[in-house]
C-alpha cells in the first residue's frame, strides 16, 4: 500500500472509531418513539379509541398530533373507500367531513412529523348497527332513474319511514339540473317530499337527485342508511287544456295547438275538479264500476285507453257510451270522456308527466295527497318548505 493510500485508510479508521465511541456514549442513540411499535405512538391521538364498537354515525372522527404536524391521514372501510376529511390550519388536527356508514369497519392510518422524526399510529373502529326500524332510505324516487317525462312531473322522494328532522333531510337532498333551473322542496306528508321549479320544467332539462342520506340524523332514532342517485329527462313541452263549460279539450305543444276534441266531463255532484293535474300513468283495457267510486247507480263500462290524473280516480278516457254528450254537456262521474278515435290519437301523443289544466269547474283541486296537486300550491307557499307540516 502506498504512503498516500495508507494515510487515507488510517484517517477513515480513526473517524469510524470516533463514531463508535460517540454512539457508545449515547450521542446519536435512537429516540424512544422511533423504537416504539407502529400503532402505539402517543404522539398521534385517534378518536374514537382503537377498537371502539357501536360508534354513532354523527360521532366526530379526529386525529391529533401532540408534538408535531400531521403529514398524512387515511380512514378507509373494508372495501378501500376513503372517508373524506380536512386538516386545520396548523395541520395538527384532521377531522372527517364525510358521514359514517352504519355497520361498517373503519381503519385509520395517521403519520405525523414529530420535529423531524416520522411517527405512525394505526386504529380501527366499528360503527353502530342499524335495524330496519332505525334506517331511513329513499325507498322510491319518481320519475324513476332513466325516465323521460312531461314538463309537469315533479321530483318525488318517498321514504320508508316518517321523517321528523325534515330540514336535515331536505338539506341532504341535492338536485342538479342541466341547464340550471331553480326549484324547492315541499313536504306532501311526513314520508313524502316533492321538488319542482316555479313553472314547468323547460323542455330537455336533465334532472338528477343526489340523496346524500348516509349518516344523517333524521330524528326520533332514525338515521340515513344509504345514499341514492337518480336522473330523469324532461321531454317536449305539451299541455292539455280542458274547458268543462265549453266541453272542449285542446292540446298545445310548444305553444301551438295541435288538436282539439269535444268532451264530456263530470256532471253536477261529480264535477271534474278545477286546477292543474299531471298525467300519472297510461292504462289500456280499463274497466269502470260504480263500486270503485261508490256511485249509487250500477254500471260496468270498458275503455280501450285511459290516462290517470289523480289517485282518487279522475281519468281521461274513451267513453263511447257518452257520445251524445260530447261537446254538449257533462254526464260522467268526474272523468273526461272522448270518442274512441279521438282518445286513440290522444293516447299515442301523450307522455306521462304532461300537465292537464282544467278550467270552468266550481270545484277546486286542493288535496295534496290526491296526487299530483303540486302546481296548485302558490309558489310563495311552496318556498316556505312547510317543515312542520302545519298547513296540512
Amino acid at each position: 500500500m502506498g504512503e498516500a493510500a495508507h494515510t487515507r485508510w488510517w484517517r477513515t479508521a480513526l473517524l469510524a472509531s470516533a463514531c463508535l465511541v460517540l454512539a457508545a456514549c449515547g450521542g446519536s442513540a435512537p429516540k424512544a418513539q422511533d423504537m416504539a411499535p407502529v400503532g402505539t405512538s402517543e404522539a398521534v391521538k385517534i378518536s374514537p379509541q382503537p377498537g371502539t364498537v357501536g360508534v354513532a354515525l354523527n360521532a366526530p372522527i379526529t386525529v391529533t398530533s401532540a408534538r408535531g404536524t400531521l403529514e398524512h391521514v387515511d380512514v378507509t372501510d373494508k372495501n378501500g373507500a376513503y372517508l373524506a376529511g380536512a386538516f386545520n390550519a396548523e395541520r395538527t388536527t384532521w377531522t372527517a367531513t364525510d358521514p359514517l356508514r352504519p355497520n361498517t369497519d373503519y381503519s385509520v392510518r395517521a403519520i405525523a412529523d414529530d420535529h423531524g422524526d416520522p411517527v405512525t399510529n394505526l386504529s380501527t373502529f366499528h360503527t353502530k348497527d342499524l335495524t330496519e326500524a332505525q334506517s331511513l332510505i329513499a325507498e322510491q324516487v319518481t320519475p324513476a332513474d332513466g325516465d323521460k317525462v312531461g314538463v309537469a312531473y315533479p321530483m318525488i322522494v318517498q321514504f320508508n319511514h316518517q321523517v321528523h328532522n325534515r330540514k336535515a333531510i331536505t338539506d341532504a337532498l341535492a338536485v342538479e339540473t342541466f341547464p340550471h333551473v331553480d326549484g324547492a322542496w315541499y313536504w306532501i306528508d311526513p314520508a313524502t317530499v316533492d321538488y319542482r321549479p316555479q313553472g314547468y320544467w323547460p323542455a330537455g332539462t336533465v334532472v338528477t337527485l343526489h340523496a346524500n342520506l348516509r349518516g344523517i340524523d333524521a330524528g326520533n332514532g332514525l338515521w340515513g342508511a344509504a345514499d341514492r342517485t337518480s336522473t330523469f329527462t324532461v321531454g317536449r313541452q305539451q299541455e292539455i287544456d280542458v274547458d268543462v263549460k265549453a266541453d272542449r279539450m285542446t292540446v298545445v305543444r310548444d305553444g301551438k295547438q295541435v288538436a282539439s276534441f269535444p268532451i264530456s266531463s263530470g256532471k253536477p255532484g261529480w264535477e271534474t275538479r278545477n286546477g292543474t293535474k299531471v298525467i300519472m300513468e297510461k292504462v289500456t283495457d280499463k274497466t269502470w264500476t260504480n263500486q270503485a267510486i261508490d256511485a249509487p247507480e250500477h254500471y260496468v263500462k270498458h275503455s280501450q285507453w285511459a290516462l290517470r290524473m289523480t289517485n282518487s280516480g279522475e281519468f281521461i278516457h274513451d267513453a263511447p257510451w257518452n257520445a251524445a254528450h260530447f261537446g254538449e254537456d257533462n254526464a260522467s262521474h268526474g272523468c273526461v270522456g272522448l270518442s274512441t278515435d279521438n282518445m286513440s290519437w290522444l293516447f299515442d301523443h301523450i307522455m306521462v308527466g304532461d300537465p292537464v289544466v282544467v278550467t270552468g269547474s266550481p270545484v277546486p283541486f286542493v288535496e295534496l295527497d290526491n296526487r299530483i296537486q303540486d302546481w296548485n300550491v302558490p309558489w310563495d307557499r311552496w318556498l316556505g318548505n312547510n317543515l312542520d307540516l302545519s298547513d296540512h
